[in-house]
């Protein structure tokens, strides 16, 4: 894949699917080697599946996401915890909710935690269009 710069995959979640983290090293030794800077995700995302992405496309700069809320703060959480590894990545894109209240709410929520944890120390969320947007 050297010249595959965005990639869109679909997760399904599966108990069947899961992945040891054997698997998972040994999988990062074969396919890191490539350019993808663009990575889209739909479907159900377990935190297994975002470290495995972060380690799979180590040159990614923008990542989009269509998750659930409920797993939206573990998933900056995760990726913004683990930025040694992906050194390039600088933007986040969420689906947000369809109340802008509810959007507000998980900014504050995602704001906080960043702070707390001092996992950035510059940075930006915005709410547009139906997408929570954060970027440092």
């Amino acid at each position: 894949m050297p010249n595959v710069q965005k990639l869109i995959l679909y997760v399904q979640l599966s108990s069947k699917m899961e992945v040891s983290s054997d698997q998972q090293a040994n999988t990062v030794d074969l396919v890191c080697n490539n350019n993808v800077r663009n990575v889209k995700i739909t479907g159900e995302l377990p935190l297994a599946t975002v470290k495995l992405i972060n380690k799979l496309f180590p040159r990614m700069e923008r990542l989009r996401i269509s998750s659930g809320e409920d797993t939206l703060i573990s998933l900056v959480r995760t990726l913004l915890s683990n930025r040694i590894n992906n050194s390039h990545l600088f933007s986040l894109v969420f689906h947000g909710a369809d109340d802008d209240d509810d959007d507000d709410a998980l900014i504050k929520k995602l704001k906080t935690m960043i702070d707390n944890e001092k996992l950035l120390d510059n940075y930006d969320i915005e709410h547009r269009k139906f997408q929570l947007c954060l970027w440092w």
